[in-house]
């Protein structure tokens, strides 16, 4: 009896150890599952932050911009002696400067310019009076409101010719020295925003800048523009760069506005006109 006993404790022992190790099996095979999911998880994890990232920090960057806003006109007639028939159009001239962050003795392949041009311009503000159009500005005569040439205009894309510092310059046609020591400069303009502005011809003369907005009790809502365009840079390694430009032209603030004649605005705080390398 006592060794029935004894047999009966030992299978009882064996049959509690073997349900401790199959215990201890199936908390392993657990924990291994749970951790090759969190493994797969933080490694898609990594390839979409690595696929959304940029593959490295951008050498060009849109440093600062000035803005200079006024206003002209045409006659509409030469006929009239003792009045004007005027059509007014504003304009915004632009100009943008681009650091490749380097100082001109340490320029290499990587950021000297190969190439550059501007499309896919676009205005998501339209201005609800006049016909908006962007053009590429001779750098000599900004903040000038001389009617543009419309072989500059730019519609669907515009090419810049690339020099050298040691070539001359026409800057009648689109200009960009390949080490970026020179602004891209543009002019917005906006025609037919008044197309009959009748002034008496007096001794006092007219002037022709952003007062003939206020003469014709022109709505600075009424022109409010914002204006967009895409630059694509490719450097010397042929690697391209681009920014999306996004930007508001506007023609007053606290201090000044476009009715006394014109309105400059200078832009340096430009975190978000980065230059993003593309595949």
């Amino acid at each position: 009896m006592i060794l029935e006993n004894d047999r009966k404790k030992v299978i009882a022992f064996r049959i509690f150890f073997l349900i401790v190790i199959l215990i201890l099996i199936i908390g392993f095979i657990i924990y291994r599952h749970n951790n090759s999911n969190k493994e797969n998880d933080n490694k898609l994890l990594n390839e979409v932050s690595s696929a959304v990232s940029p593959k490295e920090d951008t050498i060009f960057k849109i440093d600062n911009i000035f803005l200079y806003s006024s206003a002209n006109a045409t006659n509409n007639s030469d006929t009239q002696k003792d009045y004007w028939n005027l059509n007014i159009y504003q304009y915004t001239d632009i100009s943008l400067n681009i650091n490749n962050h380097v100082n001109s003795d340490k320029l290499t392949s990587k950021n000297l310019v190969k190439k550059l041009y501007i499309d896919n311009v676009n205005f998501s503000t339209k201005p609800t009076l006049g016909n908006p159009n962007l053009f590429y500005k001779n750098p000599n005569s900004l903040g000038i409101g001389i009617v543009n040439d419309l072989d500059n205009q730019i519609e669907d894309k515009m090419d810049f010719s690339i020099i050298s510092k040691n070539e001359d310059v026409d800057y009648k046609i689109p200009s960009f020295y390949a080490d970026c020591s020179n602004p891209i400069t543009l002019s917005y303009v906006n025609s037919n925003v008044y197309s009959s502005l009748i002034l008496e011809n007096n001794s006092g003369g007219i002037t022709f800048d952003g007062t003939l907005l206020k003469k014709s009790n022109t709505l600075l809502s009424n022109i409010r523009v914002t204006v967009d365009f895409t630059i694509h840079l490719i450097n010397a390694n042929d690697e391209e760069y681009i920014c999306n430009v996004s930007l508001p032209i506007n023609l007053s603030d606290d201090n000044s506005t476009i009715y006394n004649g014109h309105y400059a605005k200078q832009l340096s705080d430009l975190d978000n006109f980065k230059f993003v390398r593309q595949n």
